[in-house]
């Protein structure tokens, strides 16, 4: 089945990882999270605890923190990389160094069941299976996730292990998890993302 890249169903599931190693990360974090509160036509509904890891480009950096969020979202994957690339630029992201230090990083990882290859995006994010600084926070959430080639969230945190990854006590982070926890059911990131469909650019 084919859907537009620019148009969205009311409402889907996205879930962003988020990354910084500058200029008081976790404050970084911190701000995305209350921009990511307010975009428009969205609604938070998941959020991780806050973790460091080691950065996987150049190793002459700062240790990253990471999180991840889960959205409800009428916004369509288009409209939505928009969204996250403007909270970037509020943060004076940098993009010099491929891999390299940066103030905050927002990568759509998800997008309901979808998967999406087009020039701006790539959904799932191409290399989620591999970090374990994705995987880790992204089963904070819900660990029970199934991604669209099939792989579960928890199986892969097993295969991939947490070396090299830390969870930060951070009041701010860990008090939104246990709140956005007691959501009622319709407002939790469902489980199974494996029903894929193929997204167009519309053109």
């Amino acid at each position: 089945m084919k859907r537009s890249i620019n148009s969205s169903d009311i409402f889907a599931d996205a879930c962003i990882a988020m990354g910084s190693n500058l200029d008081h990360p976790e404050q970084q974090l911190i701000q995305g999270v209350k921009h990511l509160r307010q975009l428009p036509q969205s609604q938070l509904t998941g959020c991780s605890k806050l973790y460091r890891s080691l950065p996987v480009g150049p190793q002459n950096q700062p240790a990253f923190y990471n999180a991840v969020v889960a959205l409800k979202t009428a916004l369509s994957p288009l409209q939505l990389l928009k969204q996250l690339q403007m909270i970037e630029q509020l943060h004076n992201r940098k993009r010099d160094i491929h891999w390299g230090p940066r103030t905050l990083d927002l990568d759509i990882l998800l997008y309901d069941h979808l998967i999406i290859k087009t020039k701006q995006l790539t959904v799932p994010h191409y290399q989620m299976h591999l970090r374990n600084f994705v995987l880790f926070p992204l089963a904070d959430i819900n660990k029970t996730i199934t991604l669209p080639g099939g792989q579960s969230v928890s199986s892969l945190c097993r295969q991939i292990g947490n070396e090299r990854l830390w969870i930060e006590k951070n009041s701010f982070f860990e008090q939104l998890n246990s709140q956005l926890k007691k959501l009622s059911p319709a407002m939790k990131l469902k489980s199974n993302m494996q029903n894929t469909d193929t997204l167009t650019t519309g053109e």
